[in-house]
């Protein structure tokens, strides 16, 4: 049998362009020049200008795609792609510590693959922007600046270069430089537990609010501050240490116990014999390109999980291939922060649209599984952002998903879910995340994944089977907890997990 064959109309390409107001669109006609059905993906790259010595930049860089509906023969589409001219901006790590838009011609490319030129049109900037402190991109809250400054200056001593391939290509293994004194003091020291002396007393009472009273209602609504003064400190330290595939009930708020498992090929409890369909691995799903069905199919997993009493799903793997060689890259998307971000962002809304809550992992930089309970990563923060930290940040900002887990992986030398830097700076911070961050599984030989660290990070709950050990003698980590504990919160009144009070049923 053959396969449908589809190519650009002659001369109609690129049917419409404009590069506008911070906007760059464009219309392009897909038809279908062959004998059967079937159906095209529109991959849209863009080549930025690049300066030796300058900020590193990608040859060509996708910035948008679309898939088309499924073309009768000699059928054909208009496919619309719509991107923001910031979006392609780089971040100077190494430089201004911020994203910047450098001034010159941006080929726009309409493009078969990452290699194959279909047409093109250009997208001029006039001046160079430069998104810092007082002047964020128009998808962040905050600033993107530099909060890793020690993790990509710490244990690299040679970055590869596109304006010298072979120099600084490396050629072998090498142990690269010795860890230094500070390096060696950060993992073989005790990390004290930070303590502010401003931070005020907790103002405790019964307001008779129940956690149904809160569906709908924004993070920052005054209210929410009522109903967590209800929070003993054995509810909060309940509710943030003891989240294994699970949330415990808290009867003075009423909150419902609920059920979170694996994983992101189908339900898959690793404390019971609950199975649920094998869905396809996220790579054959990355494969489709198609957004619109990646949704559908977070709605049916949604389904099914309701069906199995189970409101919360450890997926999608947010992840990419950093190499072919990753012990799980079944989990994850794609080698491409953009493709696995929209897609992952898809499925989020899909499940969301049904009451279900999808927690993102692993965030972040858990880019192998050989050895990921002890691994410290070391990289510049220009790859952590464009090529690692890009799914969760589009899941965020465009899935709005409201749960993320954190990884295993030291960044540097701070754990994942004890890095504030991660958690309250970038993620919640510019990104303008609201919700919960549970820690990877903390069972087992993770002796450092410390729930006092996590709390004071923004890592708000521990995956952990029985109630771990938190301190609670101080403001500065009861300050947090009601914090936490206001995340959790927020994230399960908006699930299937609480239902409205117009939904009960009279008693």
């Amino acid at each position: 049998m053959s396969c449908s064959s589809f190519r650009m109309s002659v001369d109609q390409k690129i049917e419409e362009f404009t590069c506008e107001n911070g906007i760059i669109s464009m219309q392009v006609k897909v038809a279908n020049t062959g004998s059967i059905p079937g159906k095209e993906v529109v991959q849209v790259y863009y080549s930025a200008p690049y300066l030796k010595g300058g900020i590193e930049k990608a040859h060509v860089v996708l910035a948008g795609f679309a898939k088309t509906k499924e073309l009768q023969p000699n059928e054909s589409e208009l496919v619309s792609i719509t991107f923001l001219v910031e979006d392609m901006a780089s971040f100077d790590a190494f430089g201004a510590g911020c994203y910047v838009l450098d001034a010159g011609n941006y080929e726009i490319k309409l493009m078969r693959n990452s290699h194959d030129v279909i047409d093109s049109r250009v997208c001029t900037v006039a001046e160079t922007v430069v998104y810092g402190e007082n002047n964020p991109r128009s998808t962040d809250q905050n600033a993107a600046v530099c909060h890793f400054a020690d993790v990509q200056n710490g244990q690299i001593a040679v970055y590869v270069s596109r304006s010298d391939w072979a120099g600084t290509t490396p050629k072998q293994r090498t142990n690269g430089k010795l860890a230094s004194d500070e390096v060696v003091k950060a993992f073989t020291e005790i990390q004290p537990y930070s303590v502010n002396e401003d931070d005020p007393d907790l103002i405790c009472a019964d307001n008779g609010l129940l956690l149904e009273d809160m569906k709908g209602l924004t993070w920052d609504d005054p209210k929410w501050e009522l109903l967590l003064q209800q929070l003993s400190d054995k509810d909060m330290a309940n509710m943030i240490t003891n989240g294994g595939w699970s949330t415990p009930a808290v009867a003075s708020v009423g909150k419902p116990a609920t059920y979170d498992l694996d994983g992101p090929a189908g339900i898959n409890s690793l404390i019971s014999s609950l199975r649920g369909v094998s869905f396809p691995s996220e790579v054959v799903i990355g494969s489709t390109w198609n957004a619109e069905l990646v949704e559908q199919f977070g709605k049916a997993f949604a389904q099914e999980a309701l069906a199995n009493g189970v409101v919360g799903l450890y997926a999608p793997g947010m992840n990419i291939h950093r190499t072919p060689f990753s012990g799980r890259n079944f989990e994850y998307y794609s080698e491409d922060g953009l493709l696995s971000g929209k897609l992952g962002a898809a499925q989020v809304r899909g499940a969301k649209s049904q009451g279900v809550y999808m927690y993102a992992k692993h965030f972040a930089l858990n880019d192998q599984e050989s050895n990921r309970l002890s691994v410290s990563v070391w990289c510049s923060e220009q790859a952590m952002r464009e090529l690692y930290f890009k799914p969760f940040e589009l899941t965020v900002k465009e899935g709005k998903t409201t749960a993320i887990m954190s990884s295993y992986v030291h960044i540097g030398t701070t754990w994942a879910g004890a890095s504030k830097a991660l958690i309250t700076d970038v993620l919640r911070g510019e990104w303008s995340y609201i919700g919960m961050v549970i820690s990877d599984s903390a069972v087992g030989n993770t002796s450092w994944m410390d729930a006092n660290l996590a709390v004071r990070a923004g890592n708000d709950m521990m995956l952990c089977l029985v109630e771990s050990k938190i301190e609670t003698n101080t403001n500065t980590v009861l300050n947090a907890m009601r914090a936490a504990c206001h995340n959790i919160l927020y994230t399960q009144a908006n699930s299937a997990a609480v239902q409205p009070k117009s939904d009960r049923k009279a008693e």
